[in-house]
């Protein structure tokens, strides 16, 4: 029983974190009359709530909601709680001769205030009243001493029209701890962050609104700056704000913030990040987590429509959807550091160029992804640029993604690899205009390797490989694209298609124009069109080594020439992305010598299944497997 006491005295004493705290009184305002209930009567609750150990305020102003106006700014220095029943709303007046009007409550080091059920409405942050202007309702002054615990929590509270001249118009958190939970921060206004800041060491936990709020350099709704694991969750919203700064709903400069299970929609930025914007800063690297959350209906005047990051930055399972930006990167731009997309959907997004992501620089990991219906003058889909180096880190991987239905206007619509190093893996590039398309930068070329995929039904062509690009495709198909299936441009360096099949593609299947270009166990197939499988301008020779076929001469000698193909239409056979199984009776079947290297097919089935493995991307007769786990039962 001593030790029961002893912990209860102590919790009595130092208390909880988040809201279990010690409370010494209990001071009601106010003797059931309006006229009881003003600044005087709430004044003087205040400081017998802090006379000793803190306490929890109430008010009995009556059956109607009531207001008190508020003059003075109230210093919190101890534990305080207010409680305003959803019938209190305090109003910020300024006093004669300026009438200038002040923020409701500073809470210094060592201060704790929660908010209950409480409206402020109408504050500004002054100058020189020795909280630096800001925060417009409230400032949190957090101390460099870690016992001396400072914070404010906010419960179902609503900050109405407040506004500060430099940071956070509602709250300004310096070094403390926010929780702000099912509250409503609106029409706030400051120079950086229009509804809440949070800076030096500061963190937070937002589970509330903020929208048509505003800031002039940035974080039009909530802006971090060097903050620690800060998070907004559990459905908050971030809405209809802006900045003629940067991050039009949330800017985050070198903090580390999570974002779980929110929607950040409709905010806007004159400069970069219509969404959100993250950036490191001199000392820090900015970190960004996104997970089960929607990025939707932002926009930027310049860069970034649903999120700009140029630290590290990790989306999960979110949809981003209907963002624009003038310039680059409708849906993400991404610009340095590492960028990681798993389970995202990045939707009917559009910019100038990369409609749906716009990557410069760094390194990117796109797995389980949906990139679809973006909208870009060039590289609607994505837009890889200056991503290369010999570490892989570096380079930008796609695995298990879908980039369809991405329309450009002049350049690719599904993939532009403008000097990127990247690797596409089961993955599949359909009706793009263009599918993916290798171009050269003042520094060089692009060096692109596919495996296991399928490029198939868009318009323009499959593959481009441009000046100084390298091109690898392996066990994938290429099939029905309107223009050629491969072609393989004048200044390009190396071309390889290995256990591949291409087919069907309007204008031909392979056109080499210049550079190195080598077949392997290909399958080229007009697929009954009326055209020539491959066409070398100025008689340069198609090169290649051993057991490729096509179904017409026009590739020249070494590759066979059948017209007994027999392929299957495009399926998925199977697998997960399309491709073309060769039928019984193919002269595809067993024609391959070799296929080091190439153990599975593109659906991930085992070669060879017979006496050899088959030509193209696809192998007759491999059965996929699958593995089943089943529910223990203990007898």
């Amino acid at each position: 029983m001593k030790i029961k006491f002893v912990g209860l005295v102590l919790w009595l004493v130092f208390g909880l974190l988040w809201g279990q705290r010690a409370s010494a009184a209990n001071v009601l305002v106010g003797d059931g009359t309006p006229a009881s209930c003003n600044e005087a009567a709430f004044d003087n609750a205040l400081a017998a709530a802090q006379s000793d150990l803190g306490g929890v305020i109430t008010f009995n102003c009556g059956d109607a909601t009531h207001t008190i106006d508020i003059y003075t700014t109230s210093v919190i220095y101890t534990q305080v709680e207010i409680d305003g029943g959803d019938k209190i709303r305090l109003f910020a007046q300024g006093s004669a001769p300026l009438f200038v009007k002040s923020r409701f409550f500073a809470v210094n080091p060592g201060g704790w205030l929660t908010l209950r059920n409480i409206t402020l409405e109408g504050a500004r942050s002054p100058a020189g009243d020795g909280w630096g202007s800001q925060g417009g309702s409230i400032v949190v002054w957090g101390s460099a001493d870690p016992e001396e615990r400072t914070g404010l929590e906010l419960f179902s509270t609503i900050i109405l029209n407040s506004a500060s001249t430099a940071w956070g118009g509602a709250i300004a958190n310096e070094g403390a701890s926010v929780r702000i939970e099912n509250s409503l921060i609106t029409g706030s206004s400051a120079k950086w962050g229009g509804g809440y800041s949070g800076a030096n060491g500061a963190d937070a936990f937002i589970n509330s609104t903020v929208t048509a709020s505003t800031s002039e350099q940035g974080g039009g709704g909530v802006r971090f700056w060097n903050s620690l694991n800060s998070q907004i969750s559990d459905g908050s919203v971030i809405s209809g704000n802006s900045t003629t700064g940067a991050g039009g709903g949330i800017e985050n400069v070198g903090g580390v913030v999570a974002i779980r299970g929110s929607y950040i929609e409709n905010n806007s930025a004159t400069q970069w990040g219509g969404g959100v914007k993250n950036s490191n800063n001199d000392s820090r690297v900015a970190t960004i987590l996104v997970e089960n959350s929607r990025i939707s209906g932002n926009s930027s005047d310049a860069n970034g429509g649903g999120v700009d990051s140029n630290g590290t930055l990790s989306l999960q399972d979110t949809r981003v959807s209907g963002n624009s930006a003038a310039g680059f990167g409708g849906g993400i731009l991404h610009w340095g550091g590492q960028l990681r997309l798993i389970g995202v959907t990045v939707t009917d997004n559009q910019a100038n160029a990369g409609g749906g992501l716009y990557a410069n620089g760094g390194g990117a990991l796109i797995d389980r992804a949906t990139i679809s219906d973006n909208r870009a003058v060039e590289g609607a889909g994505l837009f890889l640029t200056e991503i290369a180096g010999a570490n892989a880190e570096n380079w930008v991987t796609i695995t298990a993604t879908g980039i369809t239905g991405n329309k450009a206007t002049t350049g690719a619509g599904g993939i532009v690899a403008s000097r990127a190093y990247v690797t596409l893996h089961n993955t599949e590039v359909s009706g793009n205009s263009w599918g993916v398309y290798l171009s050269p930068t003042a520094s060089g070329g692009s060096y692109v390797v596919v495996t296991q995929s399928s490029v198939h039904n868009n318009t323009g062509g499959g593959f481009f490989n441009g000046a100084q690009g390298t091109l690898l495709l392996g066990n994938t198909t290429v099939s029905q694209n309107s223009g050629w299936g491969v072609w393989v441009g004048q200044d390009s360096i190396y071309t390889q298609l290995k256990f591949s099949t291409v087919r069907g593609n309007t204008t031909g299947q392979v056109q080499r124009t210049g550079g190195q270009l080598a077949l392997e166990a290909v399958a080229i197939d007009a697929g009954g069109a009326p055209v020539a499988n491959c066409v070398a301008a100025g008689g340069l020779p198609v090169v290649s080594s051993l057991d490729s076929w096509s179904s017409d001469a026009s590739c020249g000698q070494p590759i066979r020439v059948s017209s007994n193909f027999n392929l299957g239409p495009l399926d998925l056979n199977g697998g997960t992305t399309p491709n073309h199984m060769p039928q019984a009776g193919s002269v595809l079947i067993d024609a391959a010598n070799d296929c080091s290297g190439y153990a599975l097919d593109q659906r991930g089935a085992n070669r060879p299944s017979g006496a050899k493995c088959d030509v193209g991307a696809a192998e007759y007769g491999a059965v996929m497997t699958q593995e089943i786990y089943l529910p223990m039962v203990v007898r």
